[in-house]
């Protein structure tokens, strides 16, 4: 039963991916942790006609529970239902592309986090995707270039496009397309989700409200996010708003592919990556050693949401 909850609670996810469908599974969990599945279809027996209740009653002495399980199996086809007709297919594509849900309406924590890992998982899975379909153009110039050809005008713009937009510093093409292969790249689902929970306290610290800030990023310009209320004296950083989630990720996306700071994240990704293995959020995590100023403790709080929520099962679904 708890291996089906857990499917049901996936292909909502596949599906719709609404908060509603999050807390929908969570009160169908909730009801058969204090109602067993014998039970269960006991309750609906007694209330249908005598001829058909003796006639279920019958099927059930042979094999037990199996009108309860029947009753769950067929809650969560409604459950499915609901999810694919809440997905609304003439939206546009982009996941994301909108202001973030306040998730404080969720009183319990449990449905509080499934919510927000339903709303953020498809978002970081398609800005992911975005840099997949870059990557796959950078490698076939690299190829190119390795190759001994010549790079087309277009190509060379893009390529110099590229190394300004991830911070690659080179003297020839080949060089540059090189460095620029270790710095295009995903960042695993389950990293992007773990230090999105914790930055903004899964989705409701008050950066995250009012300025779709999820990871904490900061800008430098007057007037180009929030100021902090505890902010130094002297200080003149902000910690920006951006106008959708998407941009949000992308931009966090961006940062560990490009600031100096998470080379190591970067390189143990070219190690799997070298070793034909994909990235692991778990494995990655060491990297992010100067994410925040108390160092390996960070690192070990992201591991932990990473492992107490089951985040990485998302890493190979996008």
């Amino acid at each position: 039963m708890n291996l089906l909850l857990k499917r049901l609670a996936e292909g909502a996810r596949a599906i719709g991916r609404q908060p509603l469908l999050a807390r929908s599974v969570a009160a169908l969990r909730r009801a058969l942790a204090h109602l067993s599945p014998g039970r269960l279809g006991a309750a609906i027996v007694a209330r249908l006609p005598g001829r058909i209740a003796g006639r279920i009653r019958t099927v059930e002495s042979r094999h037990p529970n199996v009108v309860g399980r029947a009753v769950v199996v067929c809650v969560g086809m409604l459950i499915l239902a609901m999810a694919w007709f809440s997905y609304d297919h003439l939206r546009v594509s982009q996941p994301g592309n909108q202001s973030l849900p306040d998730f404080r309406v969720f009183e319990n924590s449990g449905d509080r986090k499934e919510a927000f890992i339903e709303f953020l998982w498809p978002v970081v899975k398609y800005e992911n995707r975005r840099v997949l379909a870059k990557r796959e153009k950078l490698l076939a110039i690299l190829d190119k270039l390795e190759d001994g050809e010549h790079a087309t005008p277009d190509e060379q713009a893009w390529l110099a496009k590229q190394a300004q937009l991830y911070r690659v510093k080179a003297k020839g093409k080949l060089e540059r397309a090189r460095k620029l292969a270790t710095r295009v790249d995903i960042v695993p689902t389950s990293l992007a989700l773990s230090q999105a929970a914790l930055e903004s306290a899964w989705g409701t610290s008050r950066f995250a409200r009012q300025g779709n800030n999820l990871f904490g990023q900061w800008c430098f310009t007057a007037g180009c996010g929030i100021v902090p209320r505890r902010r130094p004296e002297r200080a003149t950083f902000e910690v920006q708003a951006f106008d959708t989630i998407a941009g949000s990720v992308r931009t966090y996306l961006r940062n560990l592919n490009s600031h100096p700071a998470y080379q190591p994240l970067r390189d143990i990704r070219a190690q799997a990556r070298k070793a034909g293995r994909e990235p692991s959020g778990l494995e990655m995590a060491a990297g992010l050693i100067n994410y925040a100023a108390i160092g390996e403790d960070y690192v070990k709080h992201i591991r932990g949401v990473i492992r107490r929520n089951d985040l990485d099962r998302l890493d190979s679904a996008g």
